[in-house]
């Protein structure tokens, strides 16, 4: 699910949910995170090719964040 908004709400949504991986005892230097522009706006991309579950666990607690902060962000 592709999630669009402004760049500065992308911007702080990925440190969010970077910083809360980190807390989980992930190892965050094995992640990418790239803030892709988009006709509809900008998209956070993840991925990790040394642990692909950290990838799919960073677009769900993503999915969260939006979901919790959707009235303070523009989406």
């Amino acid at each position: 699910m592709i999630i669009f908004m402004s760049y500065d709400n992308a911007l702080a949504a990925s440190k969010q949910v970077v910083g809360l991986l980190r807390t989980e005892g992930y190892k965050i230097e094995y992640l990418k995170v790239e803030i892709v522009k988009n006709k509809n706006g900008f998209f956070i991309e993840a991925s990790s090719e040394m642990d692909p579950l950290m990838a799919g666990r960073f677009r769900h607690l993503l999915k969260e964040y939006t979901k919790t902060y959707r009235k303070y962000i523009s989406i």
